[in-house]
């Protein structure tokens, strides 16, 4: 009888062997991986240049507003 299982257990180990080289050999999830993570980089950096740029873009424009109201002063006096 022990003879009998052998050659159903030689060929489940052969399916899955076969099974796990298809698996290796797939490389369509990699391809995945590779997109989820360029667009998780080029979210970031366009997060990072957006945050490094807002404090001085407000900076300026409030400048900007004191000279504004500085000309508006100074035609209204004159």
């Amino acid at each position: 009888m022990a003879a009998h299982q052998q050659p159903q257990d030689l060929l489940a180990r052969q399916q899955m062997k076969t099974q796990v080289t298809r698996l290796l050999q797939d490389d369509d999830g990699a391809v995945t991986v590779d997109f989820v993570v360029l667009t998780a980089a080029i979210a970031t950096l366009g997060l990072t240049v957006v945050t490094q740029f807002t404090g001085g873009a407000t900076s300026l424009a409030n400048e900007i507003e004191t000279a504004i109201d500085e000309m508006n002063a100074g035609q209204s006096s004159s």
